[in-house]
């Protein structure tokens, strides 16, 4: 008698953690189908960025459209400065509002990264996972799967929160392949179907904007000053350093060598302009902490504080040029 108790108690603890698994389970399956059918969104949230001698906090807004309108807006907080990404029926945009410029990219953003902050992207990595780690606790649902922070990068771990409650994500944490907190996604709101005009994902309507909510004045930018990396590829080390124009107006090369690779970190002060100028790239964007970045013709361009990065070599894999850019990024925020 005992032993049909003993087994029909393991019969019911065995049934109970396999109906748990399969609750666990059917949010992976039902997320990505609620993403596709949805007819729009609005997500805002709060990113940190991680890095070792502190963290980088922005605010970010993204607004989706069905079939392919997205807006993203990422303020970074103490800087008064915000980047855009932008997709229409014209193409992909980036916008840097303070200084009145945009890149069109000839690109295919979002699907060559993992981006913590599109739902689309999130049900992406899902899919494409075979091997996902689920664990429950009373609230939530951790859901552990493969990011790809750009096309070749290494892979690093992903861990979505979801809320039991209402089936969508409420965190988002990003590691690196030491399993270090790299980047955290808190969601505050998503707003789903909501009425959104195809206006919000027009160019020229988001960059003026973000400027009148900036109150229209130009930046002074009075604490910008360059910045080096404290990231450098082994084996390399600065060979040459040229510092030209003067004022407002500066420039400066930094030449590195060595033995296999070389590369070239240029940092020019950039100020407002009355006119808002486009640049046209083939490339790709990717984040750099929490700033946009873009991947052009082996080199990558990013803003921060009235001064734009660039990082250009013939030699050097992009994972260690945008190490050395995260940590740019790093020392700028010091």
């Amino acid at each position: 008698m005992k032993k049909i108790i003993l087994s029909f108690g393991l019969v019911i603890f065995c049934a109970l953690i396999l109906v748990g698994c399969a609750k666990d389970k059917a949010i992976t399956q039902a997320f990505p189908k609620k993403v596709q059918e949805l007819d729009s969104y609005v997500l805002r949230g709060r990113l940190e960025s991680f890095y070792p001698t502190g963290r980088k906090e922005s605010e970010v807004t993204v607004k989706y459209k069905k079939p392919d309108l997205y807006r993203v807006e990422i303020k970074m907080l103490g800087l008064d400065e915000s980047q855009l990404i932008i997709k229409n029926n014209d193409g992909v945009y980036v916008l840097i509002p303070r200084i009145n410029k945009t890149f069109k990219i000839d690109g295919n953003w979002p699907l060559n990264s993992s981006t913590s902050y599109l739902l689309q992207s999130l049900a992406k990595d899902i899919i494409n996972d075979e091997n996902i780690r689920i664990t429950e606790e009373k609230d939530a649902i951790y859901v552990e799967v493969k990011a790809h922070m750009f096309n070749d990068a290494n892979p690093t771990k992903q861990k979505i929160v979801f809320d039991k409650k209402t089936k969508l994500p409420s965190e988002v944490l990003v590691y690196d392949e030491n399993e270090n907190l790299m980047q955290r996604l808190t969601i505050n709101t998503i707003e789903l179907n909501p009425s959104l005009s195809n206006d919000v994902f027009k160019v020229k309507v988001a960059n003026d904007e973000v400027r009148e909510e900036y109150g229209n004045e130009s930046p002074t930018y009075s604490d910008r000053t360059f910045v080096y990396p404290t990231y450098f590829p082994p084996g390399t080390a600065r060979e040459q350093e040229v510092i030209s124009g003067e004022g407002e107006n500066l420039m400066a090369i930094i030449k590195f060598r060595g033995e296999d690779v070389s590369y070239n970190i240029i940092e020019t002060y950039v100020n407002d302009q009355e006119v808002l100028t486009t640049t046209y790239v083939t490339g790709e964007i990717l984040s750099v902490t929490s700033n946009v970045a873009i991947y052009t013709n082996n080199q990558l361009i990013f803003y921060e504080n009235g001064i734009e990065f660039t990082i250009a070599s013939n030699n050097l894999a992009l994972d260690e040029i945008h190490k050395m850019a995260v940590s740019m990024i790093a020392a700028n925020e010091k």
